[in-house]
């Protein structure tokens, strides 16, 4: 696949970073590789990418392919640790 020739030939390029450019161009095949693959860790910034780049159905996507967290985990707890 093309995605993983590239991260073959450039062995600086950040899946993470990848996720976002891909999200915020729209292409939704290569968010999808990233995410299924475990490259890539899903992102709020490439959802926020996608949807302030007029992809509203990648942003819809990602949304609903955001990870579940364990119930009353919050950011505020997170931070604690």
């Amino acid at each position: 696949e093309l995605c993983e020739q590239l991260l073959a030939r450039v062995p600086s390029a950040r899946p993470d970073d990848m996720l976002v450019e891909a999200a915020s161009n729209g292409h939704q095949h290569v968010c999808e590789w990233l995410l299924r693959s475990g490259r890539a860790q899903w992102s709020d910034v490439a959802m926020c990418q996608a949807a302030s780049s007029g992809h509203s159905g990648l942003a819809a996507w990602l949304l609903a392919a955001q990870p579940q967290r364990p119930a009353g985990l919050l950011m505020v707890d997170l931070l604690k640790t």
